[in-house]
């Protein structure tokens, strides 16, 4: 039996969902030891501690993820160059990862250096084989992100302290990793849509703005639960606690007793609670649980010390951050509802996970009858509005249950079962997640997969995002599907609340923008349970195209130029002539972002448009006012000039 354990191995290297690259070989003793006796597992501090190709090429510096693959067919020799040659198709952008699965079956970490085949001998340096390859993947820079807000979120303490003023003034910035993106302050906190994420809430708040209600929509338990909700909210208590066991005798239908206290699990104070909720349970013998529904309340204004849509955030943010909801996390974007309450107002919020923790307001209610132009009284009015809430809550929160349900999970978990003491028990099959990717962290990425275009379907699988401003859902993918399902195409998805094809493909069929593939507002309906309501727009990644330099070249003002001709030629305005919607590549020149793009005469500029001066606009440009044919001369006569 050998005394040590020789290793021949070619190491590899990439960020998750990049391309992989080549680090180095590795051929050395891994110390004494009997190779049956030593598991794949522990090879990781053997190959970081004889080889230090961490540093070798820039990786974030946190812990990798380390498989061992062995390979069907053993590469041969001593040459690095010529391995790595060997190796080159591993590192197709594309499909180079599939490439490696295919040709390797990855070994088992729990398993012996004998038990999976890995040969331990020690070859001559002209025939030294190497079936083993090493793949060490560091997390992306969203991943890290997404884990950095958990770990900070871990240690908070519990949400009613950290609601109160100073601490959120200390947590509202973009800087800390674990702050509530919920747009406080105003452009420093945006959230992505999280329509995006969940398209349950963009279903939610089209149910809440339903014009011309009447009593026929509504059953008579739903009537009694919205007028009994609005008397109970209505009445003066003496402090909080009364109020709520007023409210916990109310029963919503679909909801039960919606105002009862939860147990909010998580360090460092695990007995928090909740002033209500609805919780959905997972599996029955894990206990593996998630909130559907957090609620939250205040008496009145002006009593308590923090605010009521402040603490049900944090209340998200420490349930959801649980070390116990790790694999929910790794496939879901965790949506809730959240329900502020204080006193007669009622604000339900929408609530995700990505990278960072984003929220939104999805509805915002005064439970105290108001007249309106209407033929029926304030509160027949009041009752109407509070019992259509209510369903659209109680139909949001089973699309949630729904969404939970239908998780997957890479890996089956042990836990201790107290029927048989503290031996692991493993959840049977049936209670498990189906297999998927383990690298992929799909709860970071929009719902929205799969188009139709042509008669062909289309697939998507996202992998970064393409901006650092959180509020742009702008993402890279591949994209599978149409004449050939296997052949992958690198896109960039685009979400929006407007655009304009018909601009985006003049230019693109003078090469001047970059192909599209699709492009359509995509309404939500139950029948299509993805769509964000928004616009969605899929298009060509531009694969080696650069941003703009200080000056173009003379070709490429040529172009950027004839954009604008071409545009305008066929009655249409761009209106966001900017270097940052810019992309060059040799002497060719693309224009993109065609958000506020239409024909001249229907165009607008964005209410909220930034007019401060260094943006040098147009002297008529104005809020929301319409986009003109000079506009975009302007514009573009001050970028030729270096103005902008």
């Amino acid at each position: 039996m050998s005394s040590s354990i020789y290793l021949s191995c070619i190491i590899l290297g990439r960020n998750q969902g990049s391309p992989i690259k080549w680090l180095t070989l590795c051929n050395r003793s891994l110390g004494p030891g009997s190779p049956n006796l030593k598991k794949i597992s522990a090879l990781d501090e053997d190959i970081a501690k004889h080889y230090n190709f961490f540093t070798r090429i820039k990786f974030p510096p946190v812990p990798p993820k380390i498989t061992y693959h062995m390979l069907s067919e053993p590469l041969v020799g001593g040459d690095s160059e010529v391995l790595k040659q060997c190796c080159s198709p591993f590192f197709d952008p594309n499909d180079g990862f599939d490439k490696l699965i295919h040709k390797s079956r990855i070994l088992d970490r729990d398993g012996t250096v004998e038990s999976e085949g890995i040969e331990s001998g020690y070859q001559g340096s002209k025939d030294r084989k190497y079936s083993l390859i090493v793949l060490v993947t560091w997390p992306s820079e969203e991943s890290i992100a997404r884990e950095a807000a958990f770990d900070h979120a871990q240690q908070r303490e519990s949400p009613s302290k950290e609601a109160r003023p100073y601490n959120v003034r200390l947590r509202q910035n973009s800087d800390a990793p674990d702050a509530a993106f919920n747009n406080r302050p105003l452009f420093l906190l945006e959230p992505t849509p999280i329509a995006v994420y969940e398209p349950a809430f963009a279903r939610f708040v089209s149910k809440v703005n339903k014009k011309d209600i009447v009593p026929d929509d509504f059953d008579r338990e739903e009537l009694d639960v919205a007028l009994d909700f609005i008397g109970v909210c209505s009445k003066h208590f003496e402090d909080k606690s009364e109020r709520l066991e007023e409210l916990g005798e109310l029963e919503f239908p679909g909801l039960g007793y919606l105002w009862r206290k939860l147990i909010i699990e998580g360090p460092p104070e695990p007995g928090h609670c909740t002033d209500g909720g609805l919780v959905h349970i997972l599996t029955k013998r894990s206990h593996l649980s998630a909130f559907i529904i957090i609620g939250e309340l205040n008496n009145g204004k002006g009593e308590g010390d923090c605010d009521a849509s402040d603490r049900a955030q944090y209340a998200y943010i420490k349930s959801i951050s649980s070390f116990k909801l790790r694999e929910i996390r790794q496939h879901s974007c965790c949506p809730a509802f959240l329900v502020a309450l204080t006193g007669t107002n009622l604000v339900i919020w929408g609530a995700v996970t990505a990278e960072r923790f984003f929220f939104e307001p999805l509805a915002s209610i005064m439970l105290t009858p108001m007249p309106r132009a209407s033929k029926r009284t304030a509160i027949e009015d009041k009752m109407l509005e509070v019992a259509n809430v209510l369903r659209a809550l109680k139909e949001g929160a089973n699309e949630l249950k729904n969404h939970y349900s239908g998780l997957v999970r890479p890996l089956p978990i042990r836990y201790t079962d107290r029927a048989v003491g503290s031996r692991l028990v493993t959840i049977p099959p049936s209670e498990l997640f189906t297999e998927v990717p383990t690298d992929y962290v799909s709860g970071m990425f929009p719902r929205w997969r799969k188009f139709v275009s042509e008669s062909k379907e289309y697939k998507l699988q996202y992998l970064r995002r393409l901006t650092k401003y959180l509020r742009n859902p702008i993402f890279l993918a591949k994209m599978t599907g149409g004449d050939d399902s296997k052949d992958e195409q690198t896109v960039v998805v685009k979400f929006a609340h407007r655009y304009c094809p018909e601009a985006h493909k003049l230019l693109e069929k003078e090469r001047l923008a970059p192909r599209l593939y699709y492009a359509n507002f995509e309404a939500c309906a139950e029948d299509k349970p993805d769509a964000p309501n928004m616009w969605v727009v899929v298009m060509e990644y531009m694969e080696g195209a650069t941003d703009p330099p200080d000056r173009l070249e003379e070709k490429q003002e040529e172009k950027l130029t004839k954009c604008v001709d071409v545009l305008h030629e066929a009655g249409y305005v761009h209106g966001d002539l900017r270097w940052q919607n810019i992309l060059v590549r040799n002497d060719d020149l693309f224009l993109f972002d065609f958000d506020w793009a239409n024909k001249q005469g229907i165009a607008t500029y964005p209410v909220n448009i930034n007019l401060g001066e260094e943006k040098n606009w147009h002297h008529e440009v104005c809020r929301g006012g319409h986009i003109e044919f000079e506009h975009d001369l302007y514009r573009l006569e001050e970028m030729l000039a270096g103005e902008l």
